[in-house]
């Protein structure tokens, strides 16, 4: 044989092997159990309603109040697609605080969220708390999905704990959502 073919033809069979072993160990490495879907897919609904931004709907800073209500929301439905059964699903929401345009004072025991579950003209105060880190909070976890709600999350400053060092200070965050099947 040839020189030029023998060294071609060692290339394809190293090149062969090399795709085979590949195949095989993405094969034997794939996990099912693993996967996570965030944002929609074809059974899971996420919907970010307004924006997944806190207050994008709203263009005052945030004020000081008594309640959720006085403050800025972001509010996403989670549910399943009504075309999908059989399936169980839960969900996680999240709330992620910018570094830029988060001051850090305002991160002292003031600012609070409060995490509402919308059903038509009803709402029910899931938890509220206060936010004082930057790290990504876990809202809710293990959320129920066979049933579609709308959840709001408010941040406030709280003008009974807040004082004047949180005057004019800032606040930027934003919700995230994933969903999975666990049955």
């Amino acid at each position: 044989m040839k020189k030029p073919k023998l060294i071609g033809m060692i290339i394809g069979i190293v090149l062969f092997i090399g795709l085979v072993v590949g195949l095989a160990y993405a094969w034997f490495s794939w996990n099912s159990s693993n996967l996570k879907a965030s944002g929609g897919s074809k059974c899971f609904v996420i919907d970010y309603t307004i924006s997944q931004e806190i207050g994008a709907n709203q263009s005052a800073a945030l004020k000081y109040g008594e309640k959720y209500t006085d403050g800025q929301y972001a509010s996403v439905i989670m549910g399943l697609n009504s075309r999908c059964s059989g399936i169980k699903a839960v969900g996680t929401l999240y709330l992620n605080t910018n570094t830029v345009g988060t001051d850090d004072n305002i991160l002292n025991g003031g600012l609070k969220y409060a995490v509402v579950r919308v059903n038509g003209s009803t709402k029910e105060v899931l938890k509220e708390d206060k936010i004082t880190t930057r790290d990504k909070i876990t809202l809710l976890s293990d959320i129920d999905l066979t049933t579609t709600y709308t959840y709001e999350v408010w941040v406030w400053l709280d003008g009974t704990i807040a004082g004047n060092e949180y005057h004019n200070s800032s606040y930027s965050g934003y919700i995230t959502a994933e969903a999975e099947q666990v049955e």
